[in-house]
This record gives structure tokens, C-alpha cells and sequence, in this order.
């Protein structure tokens, strides 16, 4: 892709001519303030496989060209481990290799920062994006199971539907519960997309027997 990038959408193939591949360079110049510390590269969620290069050596890959089902990422990652992968390096230049496929997401947030920083940052992310979703999954299969138990015991409806409820809830959320590269998230995003509006029934039904 020949043509500046400046954020949104990438490019349709009637735009480009190409089949969902595209490469991006960019350069980073490092902020005085950040010189002599142990420095990080944040990668912000990415939806297709792609490649990033420091100086012509890979740093970071996800997935791989037509894996674009399995490489569906909502979390963050700091890159990388090495503390002194950036050390005494006032300019850094970057290469981004996508492979689209039909997707047409930005590309992922990139930014240099200190490693502790960039840890706490990525962390605190994390834990909004996809840490506490995992926690209500399980508490929601507890529930699910405490109600059913709850049914079987006293025989009432209500304790049902509210077991259907926190049952189907769980499936809803399962494409971010079980967000990882090698996951089927075609699968599960079809899953949670079916679970939902069966969970608002159950809900409906719930208060109905109020």
C-alpha cells in the first residue's frame, strides 16, 4: 500500500488493487525524558495476523496470512521482554506487515513508553478489557448451577429461568472469555451472538414470574 496512513478504516481491495496484504513503515524518536530508561513498545489489540519489525528483525508476530479467524486479539501486549532491546536508540523504525483478509480495522495502537509504564498501562487495560469479563463468566456459572440446584429442591420456575439466565449470559461473553490467537472466534462469536437475546428472554420470563 503506497499511500499515507493516517488512521481509521485500512483501505478496501477496490482502493488498493491488492488481496489484504499491506506494509507500513513508521519511525518513533524517543522523548528525551525516556533516554536513559528501560524502554517498551505497547501493541494495542489487533483483529488480523500481522508482522512488526524493528530494523528489519521481527519483534511481534500474531497469527498468519488466512488465519484471519484465529487471530482476533482484545488484549494489549508490551514487546519487549528484554529491558535493553531499545537501550541508546534515540530514533526507531518500525515495520507493519498486515494481512487483512475482509477486515477492515484500524491498525492496532502502537507507542513507545517505559517498560514499568507501559506494564502498568497494559495491565490496567487488560483487567477492564477481558479480566474482569473472565471473573462474570465464572460467577455466572455458579449462579447457574446454584439456581438449577435451587429448582430441583423447590420446584419453582423462577429459580429455572434464573439459572437459564446466568447460563446463557455466560455463553455471551465467551468470545472475550476465550480471547487468545489460537482460538475458533468465529465459533464463539456466533455463540455469544445466538446466547444473547435467549439471555434477554430468560430475563423476560424471570420477571414475568414475579
Amino acid at each position: 500500500y503506497s499511500s499515507e496512513y493516517t488512521g481509521g478504516h485500512l483501505p478496501s481491495f477496490i482502493d488498493t488493487g491488492t488481496e489484504g496484504r499491506f506494509d507500513f513503515s513508521t519511525k518513533m524518536d524517543i522523548p528525551r525524558q525516556l533516554e536513559q530508561k528501560p524502554l517498551a513498545l505497547v501493541v494495542g489489540p489487533a483483529f488480523y495476523p500481522l508482522e512488526i519489525s524493528l530494523n528489519g528483525r521481527v519483534l511481534f508476530y500474531q497469527g498468519a496470512p488466512g488465519e484471519n479467524a484465529v487471530s482476533y486479539v482484545l488484549n494489549s501486549t508490551v514487546i519487549p521482554r528484554d529491558k535493553n532491546e531499545f537501550a541508546h536508540q534515540k530514533r526507531l523504525h518500525f515495520d507493519i506487515t498486515v494481512y487483512a483478509g475482509p477486515e477492515r480495522h484500524p491498525l492496532p495502537q502502537l507507542y513507545i513508553d517505559s517498560y514499568s509504564a507501559a506494564v502498568e498501562s497494559v495491565f490496567r487495560r487488560n483487567f477492564v478489557t477481558t479480566g474482569i469479563v473472565q471473573a462474570g463468566y465464572f460467577v455466572a456459572l455458579i449462579l447457574a448451577v446454584y439456581f438449577f440446584s435451587m429448582f430441583i429442591y423447590h420446584g419453582k420456575a423462577l429459580f429455572l429461568y434464573t439459572a437459564f439466565a446466568a447460563f446463557l449470559y455466560s455463553l455471551s461473553i465467551v468470545v472475550i472469555v476465550f480471547n487468545y490467537p489460537s482460538n475458533a472466534f468465529v465459533l464463539l462469536e456466533k455463540i455469544s451472538r445466538v446466547a444473547f437475546p435467549l439471555c434477554v428472554l430468560a430475563l423476560f420470563l424471570f420477571f414475568s414470574e414475579l
